[in-house]
């Protein structure tokens, strides 16, 4: 919340500063205007959707805003003796840089405990990996299993020419290894 009224107040603070460098009644100040506009929804959109890329071009624009602010300020302040309006740029550079730095450490900071949580889960137990839905038989239940399969077996393999190997089922070869 903090975030989105520092980038809001630095929204404005760009549409004052570029009607003070260009001039009232210039079509750079519209074109800034929209410029600055789609760079701050630019901005939230990768803000709220973890996307730092979109980051970049806000921070390009505080850059050119800022550096061009600053050298308006020092002519200003060369011919005239009004500090107030230096020391409104100089602050409007601090919040720039600072909402450029609480953007990536926001968005770095999400990302990473993101990335923390999902390795911070414990390995599944034997009961969550292994569906128990029958005891296991006993061996003489298992011994029995497999010499009815393999009579079965050879009941078929004697009404065909051609022996068949002996198929098992997944569940009893499961019987078999227990």
């Amino acid at each position: 919340m903090c975030l989105l009224i520092l980038v809001m107040v630095n929204f404005v603070n760009s549409v004052i500063l570029t009607l003070e460098i260009c001039g009232e009644d210039s079509n750079m100040t519209l074109l800034m205007f929209f410029v600055n506009t789609c760079v701050v929804f630019l901005s939230m959109y990768g803000l709220y959707n973890f996307r730092p890329v979109f980051l970049s071009p806000n921070v390009l624009l505080k850059i050119i805003l800022s550096s061009s602010a600053l050298f308006y300020g020092l002519q200003m302040a060369e011919t005239t003796s009004n500090t107030a309006i230096f020391i409104w740029l100089t602050i409007s550079i601090v919040f720039f840089i600072l909402e450029i730095h609480i953007m990536f450490s926001t968005t770095f900071d999400i990302i990473k405990q993101l990335n923390l949580k999902a390795y911070s889960k414990p390995p599944p137990n034997y009961n969550q990996v292994m569906s128990i839905e029958l005891p296991p038989p006993s061996y003489e239940a298992a011994l029995l299993r497999t010499q009815q399969i393999r009579a079965q077996a050879q009941c078929n393999s004697t009404a065909t020419a051609t022996p068949k190997p002996l198929q098992l089922s997944t569940c009893d070869l499961a019987h078999l290894v227990v």
